[in-house]
Protein backbone atom coordinates (compact mmCIF):
# COMPACT_ATOMS: atom_id res chain seq x y z
CA UNK A 1 0.00 0.00 0.00
CA UNK A 2 2.84 2.37 1.02
CA UNK A 3 4.41 1.54 -2.23
CA UNK A 4 1.13 2.11 -4.32
CA UNK A 5 0.57 5.92 -2.21
CA UNK A 6 4.03 6.73 -2.97
CA UNK A 7 3.61 6.08 -6.82
CA UNK A 8 0.28 7.71 -7.27
CA UNK A 9 2.61 11.24 -5.91
CA UNK A 10 4.82 10.60 -8.32
CA UNK A 11 2.44 10.42 -11.38
CA UNK A 12 0.37 13.21 -9.66
CA UNK A 13 3.28 15.64 -9.57
CA UNK A 14 5.28 14.38 -12.57
CA UNK A 15 3.39 16.66 -15.09
CA UNK A 16 4.61 19.94 -13.47
CA UNK A 17 7.72 18.76 -12.80
CA UNK A 18 8.55 17.22 -16.33
CA UNK A 19 7.10 20.60 -17.76
CA UNK A 20 9.57 22.94 -16.24
CA UNK A 21 12.63 21.16 -16.32
CA UNK A 22 11.33 20.19 -20.07
CA UNK A 23 11.73 24.04 -20.84
CA UNK A 24 15.18 24.27 -19.26
CA UNK A 25 16.30 21.54 -21.13
CA UNK A 26 15.29 23.17 -24.48
CA UNK A 27 16.20 26.71 -23.49
CA UNK A 28 20.01 25.67 -22.76
CA UNK A 29 20.17 23.94 -25.49
CA UNK A 30 19.24 26.19 -27.63
CA UNK A 31 21.97 29.19 -26.12
CA UNK A 32 24.69 26.95 -26.33
CA UNK A 33 23.96 25.87 -29.96
CA UNK A 34 24.12 29.53 -30.48
CA UNK A 35 27.10 30.24 -28.94
CA UNK A 36 29.18 27.32 -30.27
CA UNK A 37 27.78 28.22 -34.23
CA UNK A 38 29.38 31.76 -33.66
CA UNK A 39 32.83 30.27 -32.22
CA UNK A 40 33.01 26.62 -32.88
CA UNK A 41 36.75 26.36 -32.02
CA UNK A 42 37.18 28.65 -29.17
CA UNK A 43 36.38 27.18 -25.78
CA UNK A 44 33.52 29.72 -24.58
CA UNK A 45 33.09 29.24 -20.43
CA UNK A 46 29.24 30.03 -20.81
CA UNK A 47 28.51 27.15 -23.64
CA UNK A 48 30.14 25.11 -21.12
CA UNK A 49 28.20 26.09 -18.07
CA UNK A 50 25.07 25.44 -21.00
CA UNK A 51 26.17 22.28 -22.03
CA UNK A 52 26.72 21.12 -18.53
CA UNK A 53 23.22 22.89 -17.28
CA UNK A 54 21.70 20.88 -20.26
CA UNK A 55 23.43 17.76 -19.47
CA UNK A 56 22.33 17.25 -15.73
CA UNK A 57 18.82 18.14 -16.75
CA UNK A 58 18.71 15.35 -19.32
CA UNK A 59 19.30 13.13 -17.05
CA UNK A 60 16.79 14.19 -14.69
CA UNK A 61 14.47 14.16 -17.12
CA UNK A 62 15.22 10.64 -18.51
CA UNK A 63 14.25 9.13 -14.90
CA UNK A 64 11.55 11.31 -14.41
CA UNK A 65 9.91 9.85 -17.75
CA UNK A 66 10.47 6.45 -17.05
CA UNK A 67 9.38 6.25 -13.31
CA UNK A 68 6.89 9.27 -13.58
CA UNK A 69 4.18 7.80 -15.88
CA UNK A 70 2.52 4.71 -16.02
CA UNK A 71 1.70 4.74 -19.72
CA UNK A 72 4.23 7.75 -21.63
CA UNK A 73 2.89 7.34 -24.72
CA UNK A 74 -0.92 8.61 -23.68
CA UNK A 75 0.40 11.69 -22.67
CA UNK A 76 0.75 14.73 -25.18
CA UNK A 77 3.87 16.32 -23.72
CA UNK A 78 6.07 13.20 -23.20
CA UNK A 79 4.87 12.51 -27.00
CA UNK A 80 6.45 15.87 -28.01
CA UNK A 81 9.42 15.88 -26.24
CA UNK A 82 9.69 12.05 -27.43
CA UNK A 83 9.61 13.63 -30.63
CA UNK A 84 12.26 16.55 -29.73
CA UNK A 85 14.93 13.75 -28.50
CA UNK A 86 14.53 12.11 -31.70
CA UNK A 87 15.90 15.71 -33.24
CA UNK A 88 18.50 16.36 -31.24
CA UNK A 89 19.98 12.95 -31.56
CA UNK A 90 20.87 14.12 -34.69
CA UNK A 91 22.18 17.29 -34.14
CA UNK A 92 24.91 15.58 -31.19
CA UNK A 93 25.38 13.34 -33.94
CA UNK A 94 26.94 16.30 -36.13
CA UNK A 95 28.43 17.87 -33.37
CA UNK A 96 30.05 14.86 -33.00
CA UNK A 97 31.23 14.47 -36.46
CA UNK A 98 32.20 17.82 -37.02
CA UNK A 99 35.93 18.39 -37.45
CA UNK A 100 35.79 22.62 -37.14
CA UNK A 101 34.61 21.55 -33.09
CA UNK A 102 36.22 22.22 -30.45
CA UNK A 103 36.94 19.04 -28.82
CA UNK A 104 35.70 19.96 -25.53
CA UNK A 105 32.25 20.41 -27.31
CA UNK A 106 32.63 17.51 -29.07
CA UNK A 107 32.66 15.49 -25.69
CA UNK A 108 29.81 17.10 -24.48
CA UNK A 109 27.93 16.30 -27.54
CA UNK A 110 28.60 12.82 -27.13
CA UNK A 111 27.91 13.06 -23.27
CA UNK A 112 24.09 14.34 -24.43
CA UNK A 113 23.98 11.88 -26.92
CA UNK A 114 24.90 8.71 -24.59
CA UNK A 115 21.78 9.98 -21.90
CA UNK A 116 19.56 10.10 -25.46
CA UNK A 117 20.29 6.65 -25.85
CA UNK A 118 19.82 5.37 -22.29
CA UNK A 119 16.69 7.12 -22.37
CA UNK A 120 15.49 5.48 -25.23
CA UNK A 121 16.98 2.16 -24.66
CA UNK A 122 15.47 2.37 -21.06
CA UNK A 123 11.75 3.65 -22.27
CA UNK A 124 11.99 0.11 -24.74
CA UNK A 125 13.13 -1.97 -21.67
CA UNK A 126 10.75 -0.30 -18.71
CA UNK A 127 7.94 0.60 -21.44
CA UNK A 128 7.93 -1.61 -24.01
CA UNK A 129 3.98 -0.80 -25.40
CA UNK A 130 4.64 2.77 -24.88
CA UNK A 131 7.88 2.39 -26.39
CA UNK A 132 6.18 0.91 -29.95
CA UNK A 133 3.22 3.80 -29.57
CA UNK A 134 4.93 7.05 -29.18
CA UNK A 135 5.90 8.82 -32.24
CA UNK A 136 8.47 7.68 -34.88
CA UNK A 137 9.63 5.23 -32.61
CA UNK A 138 10.36 2.61 -35.67
CA UNK A 139 12.23 5.40 -37.66
CA UNK A 140 14.03 5.97 -34.36
CA UNK A 141 15.25 2.83 -34.45
CA UNK A 142 16.09 2.01 -38.22
CA UNK A 143 18.58 5.49 -37.28
CA UNK A 144 19.89 3.97 -34.79
CA UNK A 145 20.89 1.19 -36.76
CA UNK A 146 22.16 3.13 -39.80
CA UNK A 147 24.54 5.12 -37.30
CA UNK A 148 25.36 2.00 -35.70
CA UNK A 149 26.35 0.71 -38.87
CA UNK A 150 28.47 3.94 -39.53
CA UNK A 151 30.30 3.76 -36.43
CA UNK A 152 30.96 -0.12 -36.43
CA UNK A 153 33.44 0.63 -39.60
CA UNK A 154 34.76 3.82 -38.17
CA UNK A 155 35.57 1.54 -34.65
CA UNK A 156 37.13 -1.21 -37.37
CA UNK A 157 39.26 1.14 -39.22
CA UNK A 158 40.48 3.21 -36.30
CA UNK A 159 41.58 -0.77 -35.13
CA UNK A 160 42.91 -1.23 -38.15
CA UNK A 161 45.25 1.91 -37.92
CA UNK A 162 46.24 1.00 -34.70
CA UNK A 163 43.69 3.91 -32.80
CA UNK A 164 41.28 4.18 -30.67
CA UNK A 165 37.91 5.28 -31.71
CA UNK A 166 35.67 7.00 -29.99
CA UNK A 167 34.04 5.31 -26.72
CA UNK A 168 30.69 6.74 -27.76
CA UNK A 169 30.96 4.46 -30.56
CA UNK A 170 30.79 1.58 -28.66
CA UNK A 171 27.50 2.15 -26.44
CA UNK A 172 25.64 3.99 -29.24
CA UNK A 173 26.66 0.20 -31.47
CA UNK A 174 25.21 -1.08 -28.26
CA UNK A 175 22.27 0.40 -27.75
CA UNK A 176 21.38 -0.06 -31.42
CA UNK A 177 21.44 -3.46 -31.02
CA UNK A 178 19.29 -3.22 -27.78
CA UNK A 179 16.50 -1.52 -28.84
CA UNK A 180 16.13 -3.85 -31.83
CA UNK A 181 16.34 -6.69 -29.34
CA UNK A 182 13.56 -5.21 -27.49
CA UNK A 183 11.37 -5.13 -30.36
CA UNK A 184 12.14 -8.58 -31.69
CA UNK A 185 10.72 -9.20 -27.78
CA UNK A 186 7.65 -7.05 -27.91
CA UNK A 187 6.20 -8.97 -31.19
CA UNK A 188 8.09 -12.40 -30.53
CA UNK A 189 8.19 -12.95 -26.77
CA UNK A 190 5.57 -10.18 -25.23
CA UNK A 191 5.61 -9.94 -20.93
CA UNK A 192 2.06 -11.53 -20.45
CA UNK A 193 -0.55 -9.10 -18.41
CA UNK A 194 -3.59 -10.85 -17.42
CA UNK A 195 -5.08 -8.03 -15.41
CA UNK A 196 -5.32 -5.03 -17.61
CA UNK A 197 -6.89 -1.67 -15.48
CA UNK A 198 -8.67 -0.10 -18.81
CA UNK A 199 -10.14 -1.22 -22.29
CA UNK A 200 -7.05 1.00 -23.53
CA UNK A 201 -4.70 -0.80 -21.75
CA UNK A 202 -6.38 -4.24 -23.58
CA UNK A 203 -5.78 -2.59 -27.03
CA UNK A 204 -2.31 -1.29 -26.74
CA UNK A 205 -0.22 -4.51 -26.68
CA UNK A 206 -1.52 -5.52 -30.07
CA UNK A 207 -1.26 -2.14 -31.40
CA UNK A 208 2.08 -2.21 -30.46
CA UNK A 209 3.23 -5.47 -32.24
CA UNK A 210 1.41 -4.40 -35.53
CA UNK A 211 3.36 -1.45 -35.50
CA UNK A 212 6.94 -2.97 -35.07
CA UNK A 213 5.92 -6.12 -37.38
CA UNK A 214 5.00 -3.82 -40.16
CA UNK A 215 7.07 -0.52 -39.87
CA UNK A 216 10.31 -2.48 -38.56
CA UNK A 217 10.56 -6.23 -38.31
CA UNK A 218 9.75 -7.26 -42.12
CA UNK A 219 11.69 -9.93 -44.14
CA UNK A 220 13.74 -7.69 -45.98
CA UNK A 221 15.01 -5.88 -42.99
CA UNK A 222 15.32 -8.95 -41.05
CA UNK A 223 17.98 -10.04 -44.15
CA UNK A 224 19.53 -6.67 -43.45
CA UNK A 225 20.50 -7.10 -39.94
CA UNK A 226 21.25 -10.61 -40.09
CA UNK A 227 23.99 -9.85 -43.49
CA UNK A 228 25.13 -6.51 -41.68
CA UNK A 229 25.97 -8.61 -38.09
CA UNK A 230 28.14 -11.67 -39.75
CA UNK A 231 30.08 -8.90 -42.38
CA UNK A 232 30.53 -5.84 -39.84
CA UNK A 233 29.09 -6.67 -36.07
CA UNK A 234 30.76 -10.46 -35.93
CA UNK A 235 34.36 -9.26 -37.07
CA UNK A 236 37.41 -9.24 -34.57
CA UNK A 237 39.71 -6.16 -34.99
CA UNK A 238 42.74 -6.16 -34.27
CA UNK A 239 42.53 -4.62 -31.12
CA UNK A 240 40.34 -7.36 -30.09
CA UNK A 241 43.21 -9.89 -31.08
CA UNK A 242 45.85 -7.75 -29.21
CA UNK A 243 43.34 -8.16 -25.87
CA UNK A 244 43.09 -11.53 -26.21
CA UNK A 245 46.68 -11.53 -26.70
CA UNK A 246 47.47 -9.79 -24.25
CA UNK A 247 44.79 -11.13 -21.75
CA UNK A 248 43.60 -14.56 -22.72
CA UNK A 249 41.84 -15.49 -19.39
CA UNK A 250 39.86 -12.22 -19.50
CA UNK A 251 39.37 -11.95 -23.16
CA UNK A 252 37.46 -15.80 -22.78
CA UNK A 253 35.29 -14.64 -19.77
CA UNK A 254 34.34 -11.84 -21.52
CA UNK A 255 33.27 -13.63 -24.75
CA UNK A 256 32.18 -16.83 -23.44
CA UNK A 257 31.70 -17.06 -20.01
CA UNK A 258 29.90 -13.83 -18.87
CA UNK A 259 26.43 -14.38 -18.87
CA UNK A 260 25.66 -10.78 -18.76
CA UNK A 261 27.84 -9.80 -21.68
CA UNK A 262 25.62 -9.37 -24.50
CA UNK A 263 24.33 -6.56 -22.01
CA UNK A 264 27.92 -4.85 -21.88
CA UNK A 265 29.88 -5.65 -25.17
CA UNK A 266 28.84 -5.16 -28.90
CA UNK A 267 29.38 -8.68 -29.98
CA UNK A 268 27.88 -10.59 -27.45
CA UNK A 269 24.84 -8.64 -28.22
CA UNK A 270 24.85 -9.22 -31.57
CA UNK A 271 25.29 -12.72 -31.48
CA UNK A 272 22.02 -12.43 -29.18
CA UNK A 273 20.07 -10.11 -32.29
CA UNK A 274 21.38 -12.98 -34.71
CA UNK A 275 19.73 -15.78 -32.93
CA UNK A 276 16.55 -13.81 -32.37
CA UNK A 277 16.20 -13.45 -36.50
CA UNK A 278 17.45 -17.24 -37.30
CA UNK A 279 14.68 -18.03 -34.83
CA UNK A 280 11.92 -15.80 -35.82
CA UNK A 281 12.79 -15.62 -39.69
CA UNK A 282 13.51 -19.34 -40.50
CA UNK A 283 11.84 -19.35 -43.98
CA UNK A 284 13.68 -15.80 -45.06
CA UNK A 285 17.31 -16.72 -43.77
CA UNK A 286 17.37 -19.99 -44.50
CA UNK A 287 18.89 -19.91 -47.90
CA UNK A 288 21.53 -17.03 -46.82
CA UNK A 289 21.91 -19.33 -43.81
CA UNK A 290 22.55 -22.59 -46.06
CA UNK A 291 25.07 -20.25 -48.49
CA UNK A 292 26.87 -19.10 -45.88
CA UNK A 293 27.93 -22.81 -44.09
CA UNK A 294 28.61 -23.77 -47.93
CA UNK A 295 30.65 -20.81 -48.07
CA UNK A 296 32.41 -21.92 -45.47
CA UNK A 297 34.41 -25.09 -46.64
CA UNK A 298 35.57 -23.04 -49.62
CA UNK A 299 39.18 -21.07 -49.41
CA UNK A 300 37.37 -18.22 -50.93
CA UNK A 301 35.32 -17.85 -47.94
CA UNK A 302 37.94 -17.30 -46.16
CA UNK A 303 40.03 -15.23 -48.20
CA UNK A 304 36.69 -13.01 -48.20
CA UNK A 305 37.06 -12.31 -44.30
CA UNK A 306 33.26 -13.73 -43.78
CA UNK A 307 34.49 -16.46 -41.28
CA UNK A 308 33.15 -14.19 -38.42
CA UNK A 309 30.50 -16.29 -38.97
CA UNK A 310 31.63 -18.90 -37.50
CA UNK A 311 32.99 -16.71 -34.34
CA UNK A 312 29.49 -16.37 -34.07
CA UNK A 313 28.37 -19.97 -33.09
CA UNK A 314 30.11 -19.88 -29.53
CA UNK A 315 26.67 -19.71 -27.68
CA UNK A 316 25.63 -22.95 -26.57
CA UNK A 317 21.74 -21.83 -28.25
CA UNK A 318 23.33 -21.10 -31.17
CA UNK A 319 25.47 -24.58 -31.68
CA UNK A 320 22.09 -26.30 -30.96
CA UNK A 321 20.27 -24.43 -33.82
CA UNK A 322 23.57 -25.31 -35.97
Amino acid sequence: MRLQRSKASLYAVTPELFAVLRDVYISSISEWQQKTAKSPQTTDEQAIALMTISLKVLKVLRRLVIAGYEYPHRDTEVQEYWTTTQLHLQVYLEFLHRTDLNPAYQEAAGRHLTQLAKFHQQMSDEHPISFALLPNSTTLVKNYWRTACTMRERQIEASRQGSEAQPVYENMCLKALTLLRACFKTVYNPAQNFKYKNAEAKVDPPRAKNIISEELLTNDFALELLQTLVNRFFIYTPGDLDEWISEPEEWEMKEEGDEDAYERFVRPCAERLYLDIVLNFKSVVDEPLLTAWQQISSKSFYLNGVTQLICGCRSKQYRRLC
